[in-house]
């Protein structure tokens, strides 16, 4: 983007290239719609799709209108959003003439909201968000739920959390996929379950009694792990059983992380017989995993315990996405995504924005 003009909109990510032009496309032939597909359809625009990589498009604005060439629909859905970032930018004079080209970077452009911290969004909020989402090209949504998901006969544990309903959720799914975003269930099956352990109907799933106190220094008043054998896993089978079927794409995110009493309680004498809780840990996954191919799923997980004996990767099927994620900005990144690819293994980066416990962000980390 060599020299562009004072008033030249900004393009958010910054397209692979843009040659602005001195002349406009006045709005009666700048206005577009979008289609049933999500795909933009006008009188002065045009659709093209070539033999080029799927999300990769270009865009010409002219005299004549706006023409588009893609490599599918994706494609010219990225497109869209590019249009949209312009026609917000753009005065009385219309859309200023440009020759834009552009592919992403990365095949999985996610974002995850924690919807289990008090705060659930109504349906219309997330669909505001979707729409921000797939404004800046972002194709993921994953939200996280410890207990926000009106699981039925398990009333206990969302009263008073405004859970989403699997009506809900289908609705959010459907508004995903026109534009181009996939909605990605995540929940934890291992680990974060003290929504759920603090009630004594659930509380023969647990690793360990509370309180303890956690690695960060907190101590925690129920138990947050569960124990790790066939009666967790087909607890959580029952909850996918009600969960899954609402969510069309084929991702999944198990969770996994922090599972910080493992090796502590009732599962202690199994890990020391296994050499370490590494063993335990990926048998369980795996478990998991195994349940959540029943109602077709592909599963992530987060890699926190994996990367604490990083030779236990190779236990685990390449169809398992490992999610290295991080707060801060030493975290080892670079080391660790170096070992994920010297294994030839996919993997997704996760660094969080740690914008908790501050009044105004953490902007460096973020």
């Amino acid at each position: 983007m060599e020299n562009p003009p004072a008033d030249a909109p900004l393009i958010l990510p910054e397209p692979k290239s843009v040659r602005w032009g001195d002349g406009f496309l006045p709005w009666e032939r700048a206005e577009f719609k979008i289609g049933k597909d999500g795909v933009p359809v006008g009188e002065f625009l045009s659709v093209e799709f070539a033999d080029m990589p799927q999300e990769a498009h270009d865009i010409s604005i002219s005299e004549v209108g706006i023409k588009i060439r893609a490599g599918s629909g994706r494609g010219a859905k990225l497109a869209l959003q590019t249009l949209r970032q312009i026609g917000m930018q753009s005065g009385g004079r219309g859309f200023r003439f440009a020759e834009i080209s552009d592919a992403p970077d990365l095949e999985v452009r996610g974002f995850m909201l924690d919807i289990s911290r008090c705060k659930v969004p109504r349906l219309g909020e997330l669909s505001r968000l979707v729409d921000m989402l797939a404004l800046f090209k972002y194709n993921r949504l994953e939200l996280y739920m410890e207990h926000t998901f009106a699981f039925e006969g398990h009333e206990i544990v969302w009263a008073g959390a405004s859970p989403l309903s699997p009506a809900a959720v289908r609705k959010l799914g459907e508004i995903c996929a026109v534009a181009g975003v996939e909605l990605v269930p995540n929940m934890n099956g291992l680990g974060h379950m003290e929504r759920w352990l603090r009630y004594p109907e659930y509380r023969y799933l647990a690793e360990s009694e509370a309180p303890f106190v956690d690695p960060l220094g907190t101590v925690r008043k129920y138990p947050t792990t569960l124990y790790p054998d066939g009666r967790a896993l087909d607890f959580m089978d029952s909850l996918y059983a009600q969960l899954l079927p609402n969510f069309e794409g084929e991702n999944f995110n198990i969770g996994g992380d922090e599972p910080w009493e493992l090796g502590m309680g009732r599962s202690r004498a199994r890990c020391e017989a296994e050499g370490g809780k590494y063993g335990v840990y990926i048998a369980h996954m795996l478990g998991l995993r195994e349940r959540a191919a029943k109602y077709g799923k592909k599963v992530c997980f987060w890699a926190d315990v994996l990367m604490q004996s990083p030779e236990y990767s190779e236990l685990l099927p390449c169809d398992m996405t490992p999610i290295l994620w991080g707060y801060y900005l030493d975290h080892p990144y670079e080391e660790q995504c170096s070992y994920m690819k010297g294994l030839g293994r996919d993997f997704l980066v996760a660094p969080g924005t740690s914008t908790w416990n501050s009044f105004g962000s953490r902007w460096d980390c973020a």
